[in-house]
């Protein structure tokens, strides 16, 4: 799978998580179906404008859509799912908690660098 692809499957989550259809992301971004269906199945090379206007219509981070090491998950209900490569995790969180967590382990990720 190359990254286009693991892209296009990051984003196809993402959307089936949020209880979407492909038709409803591709009238919010103005694009044709088929367009945004050649997205999620990694046809085509997409360029930061588009990415991050994907990323804005789903409310997530670029970075929550190209992170390769685990994927994330937030449901209609506001439960995050993490599966990474030892566990999976669901637990009831906001976003805003789950991206200030994120950027603590970050923080503490680069002190433990350090030492």
């Amino acid at each position: 799978m190359d990254i286009r692809q693991k892209i296009g499957a990051k984003i196809r989550d993402i959307r089936v998580a949020k209880g979407l259809t492909q038709e409803n992301v591709a009238y919010q971004l103005e694009m044709s179906n088929s367009g945004y269906a050649k997205i999620e199945r990694g046809e085509v090379d997409l360029k930061v404008s588009r990415l991050e206007q994907i990323s804005n219509n789903f409310d997530v981070k670029i970075s929550d859509i190209v992170e390769s090491n685990q994927t994330n998950n937030f449901n209609n209900h506001g439960i995050y799912s993490a599966v990474g490569v030892n566990a999976t995790l669901n637990f009831h969180i906001s976003k805003e908690e789950f991206d200030n967590m994120k950027n603590d382990i970050e923080i503490l990720k680069k002190l433990l660098m350090e030492k």
